[in-house]
C-alpha cells in the first residue's frame, strides 16, 4: 500500500466548488479533461442555475420526471345554463353524479402529484447520498467547509420541492373549494327554481280549483234567477189578474161615491162660507171703520206728542229705539237682550210724563213695522226674530199693542183687510198714496211698479201673520194671536179679490198655516177648500189677475188637500 503510494503522486486537496461538482457529477476541472469538456461544463451549470430561477418564479412548475394526470375542463357557465336533455329530466341525479366524479378526480389527481413529488425527493436523497458517498469514498476526509456546504445546498433544494408541492397542493384545494362553492350555488338555484315551479303549480292549481267554483256558483246563480224570474212572472200575473178585477169593482164603487162626494163638498163649503162670515161678523165693525179707527188713533198719538218732551229725551230715545230694533237677529241670547233694552227703554220713558212713553211706544211700533218694508220682504226668515220681540214687548206693556197694529194698518191696509176706493174727486196719485205706493223719481208714473209694491205689501203681511202665530211671551195671554189671523182669512173670503189677493194669501199661509192646522184643524181645511172653489175661480177669471201668484195659491191649496194639510207644517226660521 505504502509502496503504491509513493508511486503515485499525491494530487492537491480540491477546494469545496470543485467538491460540490463532483456531487451532481459534473467535470471537474482539475481533472484531466480538455477545454471543450470544460466549456460542456460550464454550459451545463449556466443551464441547470437558468432551470433553478425558473422553478422559483412559477409557482406551478414541478421537477422532472413529476407524473401529471388529466384534470377535467371546468364547465363555463354558459354550458351550465344551457344543459342538456339529460339534465332537464334528471336535474337531481346529474348533479350528485358530477359532484362524485369531481370529487374522485380531484382526489386522484392529488395523489398522483403527491406520489410524483415523493418519488422525486426520494431519488434526489438518494442521488445526494449517493454523491455524497463517492466524495466520501473519492476524497477519504473532507473538510468542515466542505460539508457544511453540501448539507446547505441539499437543504436548499430540498425546502425549495416542498415549497413547490405546498403551492401546489393549496392551490388544488383553492380549486376544489371553489368546485364546490359553483356545486352548492348550482344546488341553490336548483332548488328555489324547484320551490318556485312548485309554488307556481300550486297556484295554478288553486285558480283552476276556484274558477271552477265560481262557475259552478255562476251556474246554480243563474238557474236560482231562472227559477225566480219564472216565479215571481207567475206571481206577477196573478197579481196583475186581481188587481184588474179589484180596479173594476173599485171604479164602480167610486162611480157610486162620486155624485155622495160631490153632495159633501158643496155641504161643507157652504159650511166654511157661514163659519167665515160669522168670524167676520166678530170684528169690531166693518173694514173702512178699523181703517179709520187706526189713523185716529195715530193722529191723536202725534198731537200729544209734539209738544211736552224734552229735546234732549226724544234724540235718545229715538237712537235707542232705532238702534236696538235693527239689531235684532235670529239669535236667542240676542232676542232676550233686545227685549230687556226695549222693556227698559220704555220705562225710563214713563218715568219722565206720558207723553214721552206715548212717543217712546209709538216710535218702537214704527220701527218693528218698517221691518217689514226693509227685511222681511227681501228674508222670510227675519220676521220670527222682530215678531217674538214685538210679542214679548207688547205682553210687558198692552199699550203697545193697539198702537202696534194700528201702525200695520197704516203702512198696509190688506192688513185689515182693506182696499182703500177711490173717492169721488181723488185724483189718481192720491188714491196710490192712500193704498201705500212709494213715490219714485225717474219712473213713467213717478211711483214704484206694482210688483215692488207687491212685494212690500207682502213683506207687510208676512211680519204681521209671523207676530200672529208667535209663542206666547212667558207664558202669558197672546196680546194679537191666532184668532186674529183665522179673522183675517175669513174677512179676505168675504172681500172681492183683487189683483194681489193672491200674493198676499200665499205669503200668509206660508207663515201661519201650520198655527191655523194646529189650532183649527178640519175646520181651516173647510176654509181653504171654499178658498179653492169660490176665491181662487173669481181670481183667476179676473181680467187683471196676477197669473204667477194665482198659479203658486192654486198649487199649495191642491197640495194641501192632497196631502191632508201635511205641507202645512213649521215654516223655515221659526225655531231659531
Amino acid at each position: 500500500m505504502k509502496g503504491r503510494e509513493a508511486a503515485s503522486p499525491k494530487s492537491p486537496a480540491p477546494s469545496p466548488q470543485r467538491a460540490g461538482r463532483n456531487v451532481f457529477r459534473l467535470p471537474s476541472p482539475y481533472d484531466a479533461s480538455s477545454s471543450d469538456e470544460e466549456e460542456e461544463e460550464e454550459e451545463e451549470e449556466e443551464e441547470y442555475e437558468h432551470n433553478g430561477r425558473r422553478a422559483e418564479q412559477s409557482p406551478r412548475t414541478v421537477p422532472s420526471g413529476a407524473a401529471f394526470v388529466a384534470m377535467p375542463a371546468r364547465e363555463t357557465q354558459e354550458e351550465r345554463g344551457r344543459g342538456s336533455p339529460y339534465r332537464r329530466d334528471d336535474a337531481d341525479t346529474l348533479l350528485r353524479e358530477l359532484e362524485k366524479r369531481r370529487r374522485e378526480e380531484v382526489k386522484l389527481a392529488v395523489k398522483a402529484n403527491v406520489q410524483s413529488y415523493e418519488e422525486d425527493v426520494r431519488r434526489l436523497t438518494e442521488s445526494f447520498d449517493a454523491a455524497l458517498s463517492t466524495l466520501t469514498q473519492d476524497l477519504g476526509q473532507q473538510t468542515d467547509p466542505m460539508a457544511d456546504f453540501i448539507r446547505a445546498e441539499s437543504e436548499k433544494r430540498a425546502r425549495a420541492v416542498k415549497q413547490q408541492m405546498e403551492r401546489y397542493l393549496r392551490e388544488e384545494e383553492e380549486r376544489t373549494r371553489e368546485d364546490n362553492r359553483r356545486l352548492a350555488e348550482f344546488a341553490r338555484r336548483k332548488q328555489a327554481l324547484d320551490a318556485a315551479k312548485q309554488q307556481k303549480a300550486e297556484e295554478e292549481k288553486r285558480r283552476v280549483e276556484q274558477e271552477r267554483a265560481e262557475r259552478e256558483r255562476a251556474e246554480a246563480e243563474a238557474k236560482r234567477i231562472e227559477r225566480e224570474k219564472a216565479q215571481a212572472q207567475a206571481q206577477a200575473e196573478a197579481e196583475a189578474k186581481q188587481r184588474e178585477e179589484q180596479a173594476q169593482a173599485q171604479q164602480k164603487e167610486a162611480e157610486s161615491k162620486a155624485a155622495a162626494d160631490r153632495q159633501a163638498r158643496q155641504a161643507s163649503a157652504a159650511a166654511a162660507t157661514a163659519t167665515a162670515t160669522a168670524a167676520a161678523a166678530k170684528t169690531s165693525g166693518s173694514d173702512s171703520a178699523v181703517y179709520k179707527q187706526s189713523l185716529d188713533l195715530l193722529n191723536d198719538i202725534k198731537n200729544k206728542t209734539e209738544s211736552g218732551i224734552d229735546p234732549a229725551v226724544r234724540r235718545h230715545v229715538m237712537q235707542k229705539a232705532h238702534l236696538n230694533i235693527q239689531q235684532i237677529s235670529a239669535d236667542r241670547e240676542q232676542v232676550f237682550s233686545k227685549i230687556k233694552l226695549l222693556s227698559e227703554l220704555i220705562q225710563q220713558s214713563a218715568s219722565q210724563n206720558e207723553a214721552t212713553k206715548l212717543f217712546c211706544l209709538d216710535l218702537i211700533a214704527q220701527k218693528i213695522v218698517q221691518q217689514g218694508d226693509s227685511q222681511v220682504h227681501v228674508a222670510q226668515l227675519a220676521a220670527f226674530p222682530i215678531a217674538d220681540v214685538a210679542v214679548a214687548l207688547c205682553t210687558l206693556v198692552p199699550d203697545l199693542t193697539r198702537i202696534l197694529i194700528a201702525r200695520f194698518h197704516e203702512k198696509c191696509c190688506f192688513t185689515i183687510p182693506y182696499y182703500v176706493p177711490k173717492l169721488q174727486g181723488m185724483s189718481d196719485e192720491d188714491h196710490l198714496v192712500a193704498l201705500g205706493y212709494q213715490r219714485k223719481r225717474n219712473t213713467p208714473t213717478g211711483f214704484e211698479t206694482e210688483e215692488a209694491f207687491f212685494e212690500r205689501m207682502a213683506g207687510f203681511v208676512t211680519l204681521y201673520a209671523a207676530i200672529m202665530q208667535a209663542d206666547p211671551f212667558q207664558g202669558k195671554p197672546h196680546p194679537h194671536g191666532i184668532e186674529h189671523a183665522w179673522g183675517w182669512m175669513a174677512r179676505t173670503l168675504n172681500t172681492t179679490p183683487r189683483r194681489i189677493t193672491a200674493t198676499l194669501v200665499y205669503k200668509f199661509l206660508q207663515v201661519a198655516g201650520h198655527a191655523l192646522v194646529r189650532q183649527y184643524g178640519r175646520q181651516f181645511l173647510k176654509m181653504l177648500l171654499l178658498l179653492k172653489t169660490h176665491t181662487l175661480p173669481a181670481m183667476a177669471s179676473s181680467a187683471r189677475a196676477h197669473t204667477p201668484s194665482v198659479t203658486r195659491l192654486q198649487l199649495f191649496i191642491q197640495e194641501a188637500e192632497t196631502t191632508n194639510m201635511r205641507n202645512l207644517t213649521t215654516p223655515e226660521g221659526r225655531n231659531y
